[in-house]
């Protein structure tokens, strides 16, 4: 569960009166009046875990979900699940390094995916799968100086993954 303002001054994208909260089993909520009024944009839970949201350049967001990952390019206001090349599980982490988003589901010994960031609806399993976990990704980070996917796991801890 968590509350992600859905403001980047620094893009000028959003708004500061636009929140999104998420919960484990009710779905995203979002205002756009600071908290006053809520409404219900997504019917299936973020994950209980990581928590995430990734905003591309372009202002198109993506949050680990149950099932599948989610994406809106609306601000938060709709939200369409992501199933192209991903398997059924729980997703939690979700980041990306300005041209390719990342992430991984719950599942033992699946691999990271990949998508285009321009694209973000079609994925693939990082180079050809041959790159799995044996723990759960919980939340995700991308260092863009050194081209390493952090991800901290439920029992591996931090795992460190250098992306050509």
């Amino acid at each position: 569960m968590a509350v992600f303002f859905l403001y980047d001054p620094g893009s000028n994208q959003g708004d500061p009166n636009t929140w999104l909260f998420t919960t484990q089993a009710g779905g995203f909520y979002r205002t756009t009046d600071a908290g006053a009024t809520w409404s219900q944009v997504y019917k299936l839970q973020m994950t209980h875990g990581g928590d995430q949201l990734y905003r591309t350049k372009t202002g198109t967001l993506y949050a680990g979900a149950y099932q599948y990952p989610v994406r809106s390019s609306d601000n938060g206001a709709t939200w369409q699940p992501l199933t192209l090349g991903l398997v059924y599980s729980w997703y939690m982490g979700i980041c990306g390094d300005g041209t390719t988003l990342y992430t991984a589901c719950s599942n033992e010994n699946q691999p990271f995916f990949t998508s285009p960031e321009n694209d973000g609806l079609n994925w693939t399993a990082y180079q050809g799968g041959t790159q799995k976990f044996s723990a759960e990704p919980f939340e995700m980070c991308f260092d863009s100086v050194n081209h390493i996917l952090y991800s901290a796991s439920w029992s591996e801890g931090l795992l460190a993954l250098k992306v050509n």
